[in-house]
């Protein structure tokens, strides 16, 4: 048997003949308790009266049988508990366990230590201050049991920590002192072995509070057990479990990791990185969340716009949370590590950066967003803005063609420059930003829908129209007003919103035939990526005789709830069809005006077929 485990075994006999705990007589009440207005209920006094065993006690245990008082006003997890002695005082806010709601009748526990040793026989004063916390609350306390529980013979050492990580192999190991430890004695086994097992990673005693670990491995988890000595008695072996995770190598600045610049977004080349046992550094904290485990990389800029992206995030754990929500800010490097000069920083993983010094050297700082401890793996890209796209400028907009088949192309509005001078009366959100610029001719019919659709990566999307009669493309100060916009109102289709603007008599904004309109399309709040947009004719050719021989008529669209149909005939028959081509709803009207229930469909778009006497026809319908 080691020597070690035959002291404790001594201490536990020993334990055997050592003081018993003390039940104060039960308080058995009730007592009325009023926030602002707590009771202090004496158990002891001074010379102690009570005639508690001699002796040093130092936790406790307090039970009550908790009512609300019948005013309706208190909830248990309001109340707490003051525990006084002649070392101080302690709060137990909330209670340890029991805790209920909504004034329902409970037993609560409360438990701790003493501010200090309790010996009846030196001061015997013993108050406890049971209180609600909050305003205006009142509840009866009953059957109050207060028990105090002898201090070891040789406490307990507290709040173990290992840190300070060096390689190859060493830690630093603390924790607070122990009343009356003239000593202590520590071990290392892996992680789950029990103390004492033969074959432990490192042992050592010490008279401090702090000593180093060694032989140690980076990447494994160990525990560390740690007893105090009292000179005689022996403590229990308190543990806590810790990983020996090393620094990355760029945990600091001056060893930032130099990264790729990509020629395109598509991050062909990317970084691996990691903040598995990553440290905070000396820099300021000036970016967003908590850059408590912060590593670094460099880039040289290429350019004036770059994207910084973080993919592939997995928590790693070891750490105190499982959080993979990252943050990352970016510095000028020109003056050096001690002389960061703050540039921007992001809490999402994407982060484009303009204005942009072309050849000067850039520090990203990485790190888990949250103050908790974030052990992540993670891929880092710096990608570089691709040319502007061809209808960047009102010049070279796109024309587009009107569409009777409801498929939208795709476009892009990456690298988008920055509008010089915005139209007057825009809707967009934050003002000129980058946008493309597309045109249609209007129909005969002089009824048409604009919108763009989520098939890409541009999710929420902003679009204008403008009338282009006398405009000059390279001045946007000659468009006139616009004639509508919608910005933040789009139909919720999936993961992304589809932006409509309906132009017709129905709406009373429908377009002139043959005239050219421009259509703006931005990203709300600046957002780049790609779309798709379309012109549809709302008098498609399936309904032209429909609305020429029946005066066929659907509105609003894009519909809410319903969707008004008429015509001057009997309506026989209509369908709702969605984009998968299944048969959602029928009805026979059987009259000239009915309003169709759209309102328990999900938002996107669906086909409508109508028969009005021997006529057919279908439409496109926008269900927000």
């Amino acid at each position: 048997m080691k020597k070690i485990t035959l002291l404790f075994f001594i201490a536990t006999l020993s334990s055997l003949s050592a003081l018993a705990q003390y039940n104060f007589a039960p308080i058995t009440g009730p007592t009325n308790v009023v926030n602002g207005a707590s009771p202090t209920l004496n158990l002891n006094d001074a010379g102690n009266g009570t005639a508690v065993t001699a002796g040093v006690y130092l936790d406790f245990s307090i039970t009550v049988d908790w009512a609300d008082d019948g005013t309706g006003t208190a909830w248990s997890s309001e109340a707490d508990i003051t525990v006084t002695t002649a070392a101080g005082s302690v709060l137990i806010d909330p209670a340890t366990s029991g805790s209920a709601g909504d004034g329902i009748a409970t037993t609560l526990t409360f438990t701790g230590s003493m501010a200090g040793t309790y010996d009846p026989s030196v001061d015997g004063t013993f108050d406890i201050i049971p209180n609600q916390s909050w305003a205006g609350s009142s509840a009866d306390w009953s059957n109050i049991v207060v028990t105090i529980n002898p201090a070891p013979a040789c406490p307990d050492p507290t709040a173990l920590v290992v840190d300070n990580f060096v390689g190859p192999n060493f830690a630093d190991i603390s924790w607070v002192a122990a009343a009356g430890a003239t000593g202590y004695n520590w071990e290392v086994q892996p992680q789950g072995t029990p103390q004492g097992t033969i074959g432990e990673i490192d042992l050592g005693t010490t008279a401090a509070i702090t000593d180093t670990a060694t032989n140690l491995v980076d990447g494994t988890s160990y525990t560390l057990y740690v007893q105090s000595d009292c000179g005689g008695p022996l403590g229990n072996w308190v543990s806590t479990d810790f990983s020996f995770n090393l620094p990355p190598a760029n945990d600091e600045c001056v060893n930032a990791i130099a990264l790729t610049v990509n020629t395109d977004y598509s991050c062909g080349t990317v970084t691996a990185g990691t903040t598995v046992g990553a440290t905070a550094s000396a820099q300021a904290d000036d970016v967003t969340g908590t850059p408590n485990t912060d590593v670094w990389y460099s880039f040289v800029a290429t350019g004036t716009d770059h994207r910084v992206t973080l993919t592939n995030v997995v928590n790693q754990g070891g750490g105190t949370s499982t959080s993979t929500d990252m943050g990352m800010g970016v510095y000028d490097a020109t003056g050096g590590c001690g002389a960061l000069a703050f540039f921007d920083d992001s809490d999402p993983d994407t982060l484009d950066l303009t204005g942009l010094t072309p050849a000067t050297t850039y520090y990203v700082r990485v790190f888990g967003w949250y103050g908790t401890i974030q052990y992540n793996n993670f891929d880092i890209c710096v990608g570089t803005a691709p040319a502007p796209p061809a209808n960047d400028n009102l010049c070279n907009a796109i024309s587009l063609t009107i569409d009777v088949t409801g498929i939208a192309g795709s476009y892009t509005n990456d690298s988008a420059t920055e509008e010089t001078s915005e139209p007057a009366g825009t809707c967009f959100n934050g003002g000129a930003q980058g946008t493309v610029w597309f045109s249609f001719v209007a129909p005969a019919s002089g009824e048409v829908q604009v919108s763009t659709d989520i098939g890409g990566t541009l999710t929420d999307s902003e679009i204008a129209i403008y009338d282009a009669t006398g405009v000059t493309c390279a001045d946007l100060s000659t468009l006139p007003a616009e004639l509508t916009c919608d910005q933040d109102s789009g139909v919720v289709v999936g993961a992304g919103y589809m932006n409509v603007l309906d132009l017709t008599v129905a709406n009373t904004n429908a377009v002139t035939p043959g005239v050219t309109y421009y259509v703006q399309v931005s990203g709300y709040n600046n957002a780049k990526g790609t779309f798709g947009i379309q012109v549809f004719d709302q008098i498609t050719l399936s309904v032209s005789d429909l609305a020429l021989t029946e005066e066929f008529k659907a509105y609003p669209n894009p519909v809410i709830d319903e969707l008004t149909v008429s015509a001057k005939s009997e309506i026989k028959q209509l369908s709702i069809v969605n984009m998968l081509g299944q048969t959602v709803r029928t009805v026979a009207p059987k009259n000239r005006s009915y309003k169709l229930d759209f309102s328990d469909l999900t938002s996107g778009i669906y086909f409508v077929k109508a028969k009005v006497n021997s006529t057919e026809g279908t439409f496109r319908i926008v269900k927000k």
